[in-house]
């Protein structure tokens, strides 16, 4: 995850007054602390959607908050990070290619089974199932995912909601 911790107590002050903004901030600077088990599962456009702000509106004051921070070197290469990781991660791409990790509920970590149930709860099967939700998030209109998928997705009963969202929700060639 981000270190980040420096002084983001006092920084947060600053958005103390607009409670939408400081939720917003808050809740994905709370999800980067965790992207050394998160990694690309975090999704910042999904963090904010209620919030009512726009990606560049929160990319913008993560910014400010680097610039409050540049007496402070290893903080401002912390928020560089954040940045970067930011962009990426609330990117939009025209492919997505991917072999995704694949790990069964019961032998992932607490916070991980909970972060997946959260956000994936019909992919949450095993982790390559939420991957492939997530992936989906990182297309734009138009843009195709391709990613290895084990066969049993294709008759396993646990499997059943993902096939049905797909079914729905997608169009599948093979």
């Amino acid at each position: 995850g981000f270190n980040f911790n420096h002084n983001l107590d006092d920084l947060m002050k600053i958005y103390e007054e607009d409670k939408i903004l400081h939720s917003a901030l808050s809740a994905l600077f709370e999800q980067l602390k965790n992207a050394s088990l998160l990694g690309s599962l975090i999704d910042p456009l999904e963090v904010i959607k209620d919030s009512g702000l726009s990606w560049n509106e929160i990319l913008k004051n993560v910014k400010l908050i680097q610039n409050e921070e540049a007496s402070n070197r290893e903080s401002v290469f912390a928020y560089t990070d954040v940045l970067k990781a930011l962009s990426l991660l609330g990117g939009q791409y025209h492919l997505v290619a991917t072999n995704p990790p694949y790990l069964v509920k019961n032998k992932q970590s607490k916070k991980l089974v909970q972060y997946c149930s959260k956000y994936y709860d019909a992919g949450s099967a095993d982790l390559a199932t939420v991957f492939f939700k997530r992936y989906r998030n990182f297309l734009c209109i138009g843009g195709a995912h391709a990613v290895v998928t084990p066969l049993n997705w294709l008759f396993i009963k646990s499997y059943e909601d993902l096939r049905r969202d797909i079914a729905f929700n997608e169009r599948v060639r093979m």
